[in-house]
């Protein structure tokens, strides 16, 4: 077996042919394998096969591919998650485009007005430009989130798109006399992701952290880069070794126990009540962790607010390991 698979590949296998003899039973399993396509995932059973006296004298396996069936559900996890960042950011978007309407609702009609002087005309112009361009990229921002499409990765500056996304962040928050304050690294900081995948998991972030200040506050969105070493450790995924950029919530909510912060990346836990929350938020934070083989820190106790740091490996350790 080791003179045929990669060297992983066959301490899996053998692994699980030694658990089917020592327990004799059927061992199932999912393999993941890497392709020039990206990851193939496999399901296998391994079972062990009698001779006349009882004792095993082989193992047999069957094994088929569920690849396809694996990228479905992912998909649909993922639509999942935006239908709820929908339900979650409904009222703020609703107030948003209420305010375009006024402002065009207001101008519009002075315009027609004889007495008006060239310069007035001007600015209540210039004012409905503007009140259509926010009400076009609200609609433009709902539209890229709602999007039912494969991941698509791209090189680009996580500063540069953190920076874009700061007004419909705050604008997810204003109701609740929530505000944001951005705290960015003056070194660049170039990434290989899915841009939808950053945004949703900002977004989550940040209304988690809005729910988690019910009285208001003051989120803070920062960002990074670090050297991680063999001592760095991870709450969610693998910290390897190597350069990584990161983004960082923080908010001074409540806070969690240890207990919770164990619970917190399990599908659907969720510490809101009933009609308020899915539990799939970070499950957002852990898609955009592991597409960029990153990892995610987080840091919190009860009334002392919660810091989560999501890794992301920079485009050129990405480019060195390559």
């Amino acid at each position: 077996m080791r003179d045929v698979l990669p060297q992983d590949l066959a301490n899996l296998f053998s692994e699980r042919d030694r658990m089917v003899v020592d327990e004799l039973r059927v061992v199932e399993n999912e393999t993941h394998i890497p392709s020039e396509n990206g990851e193939r995932i496999f399901a296998a059973s391994s079972f062990p096969i009698y001779d006349s006296e009882d004792t095993v004298t082989l193992i047999g396996g069957v094994s088929f591919e569920i690849t396809d069936r694996r990228r479905a559900e992912e998909a649909e996890h993922r639509q999942s998650q935006k239908m709820e960042l929908f339900g979650q950011i409904t009222g703020s978007v609703a107030h948003d485009f209420n305010n375009v309407l006024t402002v065009l609702c207001c101008n519009l009609p002075l315009l027609k007005s004889e007495r008006i002087t060239p310069e007035k005309q001007q600015k209540l112009i210039n004012d409905c430009i503007d009140a259509a361009g926010m009400g076009s990229n609200l609609t433009k921002r709902l539209m890229t989130i709602a999007r039912k499409e494969a991941l698509t990765k791209t090189s680009i500056e996580l500063n540069t798109l953190i920076t874009d996304l700061v007004d419909f962040l705050q604008r997810s928050v204003t109701q609740q006399n929530v505000s944001i304050d951005v705290a960015l690294s003056e070194t660049r900081l170039p990434v290989f992701v899915d841009v939808v995948l950053v945004e949703m998991a900002l977004l989550n972030l940040v209304i988690n952290a809005r729910d988690a200040m019910p009285d208001g506050g003051i989120i803070t969105i920062s960002s990074g880069q670090a050297i991680i070493d063999e001592t760095t450790e991870a709450d969610w995924g693998t910290a390897a070794p190597g350069r990584y950029a990161f983004v960082q919530v923080a908010d001074g909510g409540v806070g969690m126990a240890p207990e919770i912060k164990k619970k917190i990346f399990k599908a659907f836990f969720t510490t809101k009540e009933k009609g308020k929350g899915t539990g799939l938020g970070l499950s957002a934070v852990q898609d955009l962790a592991r597409e960029s083989d990153g990892f995610v820190q987080i840091n919190s106790e009860p009334g002392k607010g919660t810091e989560v740091k999501v890794f992301l490996r920079s485009r050129r350790a990405r480019r060195d390991n390559s």
